[in-house]
């Protein structure tokens, strides 16, 4: 369960970016997601041998906030244009007819 966990996490943001024909977003993504915590781990806590609860719990973090970043930096794209950028509504109830115009901003 753990390795089918930590090849989610490594592989599935670099697959939905590849998917979307981002290639250079899906290396970046793939980079930090398997990079950041390994290198920590490398430097930071040495030897898989001398990591206890704590470093475990430490990466985890860390992962946690490598996918934020590469949700919110990597994935980022503006909204698509919409046709029209108001539309109106007819409201119809049972005691009044209505017109209602609603956009975005």
């Amino acid at each position: 369960m753990l390795y089918g966990g930590a090849a989610i996490y490594a592989l599935g943001g670099p697959t939905v970016h590849a998917w979307r024909d981002h290639w250079g977003k899906a290396a970046g993504s793939l980079g930090l997601r398997a990079g950041a915590p390994l290198t920590f781990a490398t430097v930071a806590l040495g030897s898989p041998e001398n990591w206890d609860g704590g470093a475990v719990i430490t990466l985890v973090v860390l992962s946690l906030f490598v996918g934020a970043f590469d949700a919110a930096a990597l994935a980022w794209e503006p909204a698509p244009d919409t046709a029209l950028p108001w539309q109106p509504r007819v409201l119809i109830r049972e005691s009044r007819l209505g017109l209602e115009v609603v956009g975005a901003f």
